[in-house]
């Protein structure tokens, strides 16, 4: 049984008792409710642990598998170029080399991606423009924009607060929720990101208004390897929990088929706790 407030969402246990009187008669009944929640939670956090744990270990040995013959292709067709070039060959095979090397470089770059989903970097947290890594996220993905036909607009009556983040990191999560969303909206569509501002916290709030998502598929998301995309790898949404709650925030999704997703990025406000996170400088950003 599951409760939602407006504070939190409670996981409830109820079982039920007869009550019998002094002659062994039924006399009513009683209902003992049990508050199971931090049972539930630390049993997902657990689940989310192990499953992280194995997909780590299954992918050192993957890097490994696949990095060798990439970095020997590599190695190859660099020494072929240099042959070629030496022998005066045709400049058709130089441009059918050039493919080649790209090719490897954007494999090496999946490979990247992929480890860093499931082996994240620890982020560094400085203080940052919240507005400014979501602006950014936009610019990258403008073209992605304009060729989905999709209309973005960014709503806020609030003034943007900063956030303890990691610019990068959290830029690399707001594209993927931003692509996700372009991608759910084929015909075209809009797509709205909102400001929600509380006391010691802010949510970034996607709403699309794409195919949705089935009920069958909401609770399943953010699993790694889970998706309802023809050419998914399952990580996207894996790796924006991670992303998040690392910077000690929450993401949510809400979806209906037909009628669009909402997700919902929670993070705390740089004055939280009444924790000092130094302003970003040219060495923190450079790392």
């Amino acid at each position: 049984m599951v409760l939602d407030t407006p504070l939190r969402q409670m996981h409830l246990q109820v079982s039920v008792l007869p009550l019998e009187d002094e002659e062994n008669r039924f006399s009513g009944t009683l209902l003992l409710f049990t508050d199971i929640t931090d049972l539930k939670e630390n049993e997902a956090t657990r689940r989310r642990s192990e499953r992280l744990e194995t997909l780590a270990n299954l992918s050192a040995t993957m890097a490994h598998e696949i990095r060798n013959p990439l970095n020997s292709l590599g190695i190859h067709i660099q020494l072929l170029e240099r042959e070629l070039k030496r022998q005066g060959v045709s400049l058709g095979y130089h441009d059918n080399l050039h493919v080649l090397k790209e090719e490897v470089t954007r494999l090496n770059q999946v490979l990247e991606n992929f480890l860093s989903a499931v082996r994240p970097e620890r982020a560094r947290l400085v203080r940052i423009s919240l507005f400014e890594v979501v602006q950014s996220a936009l610019r990258l993905l403008e073209p992605e924009i304009v060729a989905a036909g999709v209309r973005v607009d960014v709503f806020s009556p609030y003034d943007w607060p900063d956030v303890a983040g990691d610019e990068e990191k959290l830029r690399r999560a707001f594209i993927n929720l931003i692509r996700n969303a372009l991608e759910a909206m084929p015909a075209g569509g809009e797509l709205a990101i909102r400001l929600e501002q509380g006391e010691d916290h802010v949510t970034l709030c996607f709403d699309d208004t794409g195919e949705g998502i089935p009920p069958e598929a909401l609770d399943k998301v953010f699993e790694p390897y889970f998706t309802t995309k023809a050419r998914g790898t399952g990580l996207g949404l894996f790796m924006v929990r991670n992303v998040i709650e690392e910077h000690r925030g929450e993401v949510e999704i809400e979806s209906r088929p037909g009628a669009g997703t909402s997700v919902r990025v929670t993070l705390p406000v740089v004055e939280r706790e009444g924790i000092l996170i130094p302003e970003k400088t040219s060495e923190a950003r450079d790392g």
